[in-house]
């Protein structure tokens, strides 16, 4: 139906728009079908763009699409000058996408692509010089070398947008604080000093606002700023520490219960973009639930504050964050580790494992691989590898129901064990032999895709199996099951040939992502370990 209209000459611009839109629909929710068509979906966009009328554009087919960046980059820098602002916003948007994931492709058009850029923005709404901004913000973020030649040009540019009203609704002050941290780190310290005094006041004044945005962006940059400077960050750390403590205590959530009397057997987190279901079918249930209803700009706040935290401590590490910092942030952040949203879930996981690897300072890490230990750390250290692992991550990886906090676990135990080796493991004092059998059972439920995150409705396969290559389900989350494949390679790692036994049981539940008619993704990440 779709190539039919779009092969048609005489089909209308509603028509047009409808088949474009479609396929944009198709490869969000099949993209694993439609990556396999990404020529003939090229080739529909071509003629599309050239349309006279408006299209649409669409950025799920990746990795597949990414391959055609010599075919698309021309296209799309061909219409950044467009003389309809909608048609630039969309080019700006997916020029953003593309621009943050062919870094290692991406040098040679810059200096092509800049000067566009540069030269839209004065023609443009304020809608679409935020979506132009954050294009250069992903072409930044590469660090390509080509970029370096117009760091002062686009430093001067945002100094305008840095300087808007606090109170103005639009989003450009916070995409530019986004921009200038990134920028910064991209052409370093020397060449951003000039500018470095002007833009930290506006953060300054970013962080007395009430708007969320604003502050979430703000955090970035401080992070940005504590990688570049290093040490020299230090004047700045307290009183960063200080507002990013703010935006995490910060309650900003609203909780709702029609019936004031019920005790709450659930909770349904609602989020300020969606439409909230209030329908007299939802009736019978409103006794049983707790409706909290959060902004996504105050979660996204509080996680940009969780995350500045960690690079502090990642980067100054004890001997200059200190130990009295680095506790009472640790304390901050461990009673946030059961926060109902998912995403501020993630990024304390994330932080506390950064603030236990700080916590060791520059002290080298015996790491011998073998199940025989000794642990050298220090008590600070031990102590909070433990009160991590059995209080966080090992209840995360058996109990929590959503997939990206279950993944972010995963990351978790990876870098500890990355940093501290078998150490991570020595619990007790005195403990000479190690045991992960508890672990490795949950690293096989996750396998088996059988743990809590894995098991909702919404990923139950349909009762006649269509779905199941290799007796698991096909349609599985790729950035979990990476996640967990690479607990198998980092216990490899620092067990060595005492791994094994944990292995040849472990290898079970692998084998079936090897069988014959799964995808190739399935099968990179079990033959890779």
């Amino acid at each position: 139906l779709i190539t039919a209209v779009l092969d048609n000459p005489q089909s209308s611009p509603l028509q047009r728009k409808a088949a474009i839109i479609g396929l944009a629909c198709l490869a969000e929710g099949n993209p694993g079908y439609l990556r396999r068509k990404v020529t003939m979906i090229l080739g529909a966009v071509r003629k599309l763009l050239a349309d006279p009328d408006p299209t649409y554009f669409s950025d799920h087919l990746q990795p597949e699409i990414l391959t055609h960046h010599a075919s698309l980059m021309p296209m799309l820098m061909s219409m950044i000058s467009d003389p309809a602002d909608g048609v630039r916003n969309r080019v700006a948007e997916t020029l953003d996408k593309l621009c943050e994931n062919i870094a290692d492709d991406l040098d040679p058009y810059i200096p092509q692509l800049m000067p566009l850029l540069l030269q839209a923005i004065p023609i443009s709404t304020p809608l679409t010089q935020e979506t132009l901004v954050s294009a250069m913000s992903s072409i930044a973020q590469t660090q390509c070398p080509s970029f370096a030649q117009f760091g002062e040009q686009v430093l001067t540019l945002l100094q305008e947008p840095m300087s808007i009203s606090l109170h103005n609704t639009s989003l450009l002050r916070a995409k530019a604080t986004e921009a200038v941290g990134i920028i910064a780190v991209a052409v370093g310290k020397e060449r951003f000093q000039p500018y470095f005094q002007f833009f930290m006041d506006r953060v300054v004044e970013n962080l007395s606002a009430t708007r969320a945005e604003l502050k979430e962006q703000s955090f970035g940059f401080l992070a940005n700023m504590c990688e570049m400077l290093g040490a020299d960050f230090t004047p700045y750390l307290d009183d960063s520490i200080q507002a990013a403590i703010a935006s995490i205590a910060r309650d900003t959530s609203h909780t709702e219960n029609k019936h004031l009397l019920a005790e709450a057997a659930s909770i349904n987190l609602i989020d300020d973009e969606d439409d909230a279901d209030k329908g007299s079918d939802d009736d019978d249930d409103d006794a049983e639930e707790i409706h909290i209803r959060v902004r996504t700009a105050d979660v996204e706040e509080k996680s940009s504050a969780v995350y500045a935290i960690g690079v502090f401590a990642e980067v100054l590490k004890v001997e200059i964050f200190g130990v009295e910092r680095l506790q009472m942030c640790w304390k901050k952040l461990m009673a946030e580790s059961g926060h109902f949203h998912p995403n501020v879930r993630s990024n304390v996981l994330e932080t506390l494992t950064k603030i236990a690897i700080a916590s060791q300072g520059s002290a080298a890490v015996s790491k011998a691989p073998s199940a025989t230990v000794f642990d050298t750390l220090s008590p600070v250290t031990r102590n909070a590898i433990n009160e991590l692992l059995f209080e966080v991550l090992y209840p995360c990886l058996s109990g929590e129901v959503e997939k990206e906090v279950v993944a972010a676990a995963c990351d978790a135990l990876n870098k500890l064990v990355g940093f501290f080796g078998n150490q991570t493991f020595a619990y007790q004092e005195g403990m000479h032999r190690i045991d992960i059998s508890d672990l490795c059972s949950v690293v096989a439920v996750l396998l088996r895709q059988e743990a809590p995150c894995q098991t909702t409705d919404e990923d139950a396969v349909d009762s006649d199996g269509e779905n199941d290559v290799g007796g698991l389900g096909e349609d599985h989350d790729h950035v979990l099951m990476d996640a967990v494949c690479d607990i198998v390679d980092g216990l490899a790692a620092v067990l060595g040939a005492d791994f094994e036994p944990y292995f040849r049981e472990l290898a079970k539940d692998m084998l079936p992502y090897l069988a014959e008619g799964r995808p190739a993704e399935d099968f990179t990440m079990a033959a890779g370990v």
